[in-house]
């Protein structure tokens, strides 16, 4: 019973997400992760059936005995976590990924730069920046890694900006769709007049 509930409220979940009924559900669910566009798929829908019906028709078939309790109690895990991981993952993936954000940090950049560096910066960052734009920054952090870039990204805080010190300007500032704690922004060197 425990594991049919989950079953139903995941399908309740997905009607509420991509259709809109009930509304309130729907616009709370996009609240929470805007950006998502909500539209019917049919791969993860028919997934979800075939999970769904399997789970039933093991309910349905299973007789009572001494292995029935683990094969329900393994067999309902695997259809709630697959219903979860099939039905939702555009959504999560929506607030959770970094390829809408540096699609737009990439609209900043300038034309022609050697390099971008970048302070504050994590791993899974730097990481993404790769992934999804080749860019490859200079840590300033990492005496070694240094370099004099005229590009620096910058990780910090959604309420305070602490702006780097020499003659730098913001270029651009973004996060991930309803992230309100992390902020990026980039820099761009400006050139100071009398400098060779």
């Amino acid at each position: 019973m425990g594991f049919s509930f989950f079953v139903i409220a995941a399908w309740f979940y997905w009607v509420a997400l991509e259709f809109g009924v009930p509304a309130e559900l729907h616009q709370h669910l996009h609240a929470m992760q805007p950006g998502y566009p909500p539209a019917f798929r049919w791969l993860p829908f028919a997934l979800a059936s075939a999970y769904t019906a399997a789970w039933l028709a093991l309910i349905i078939v299973l007789k009572r005995s001494k292995e029935r309790p683990v094969i329900v109690w393994a067999a309902g895990l695997t259809a709630v976590w697959g219903l979860i991981a099939i039905l939702f993952v555009g959504w999560l993936d929506v607030g959770k990924s970094y390829r809408g954000m540096i699609a737009d940090m990439q609209r900043s950049l300038p034309a022609k730069y050697r390099c971008m560096a970048s302070q504050s910066l994590g791993e899974p960052q730097r990481a993404m920046l790769q992934y999804f734009a080749g860019i490859v920054t200079h840590r300033t952090e990492v005496p070694h890694r240094r370099r004099n870039c005229e590009l620096l990204l910058v990780q910090g805080d959604a309420s305070e900006e602490r702006a780097p010190a020499g003659p730098w300007r913001k270029i651009w500032e973004g996060a991930r769709p309803g992230d309100n704690v992390e902020r990026y922004r980039l820099y761009q060197r400006v050139a100071v007049k009398g400098a060779n």
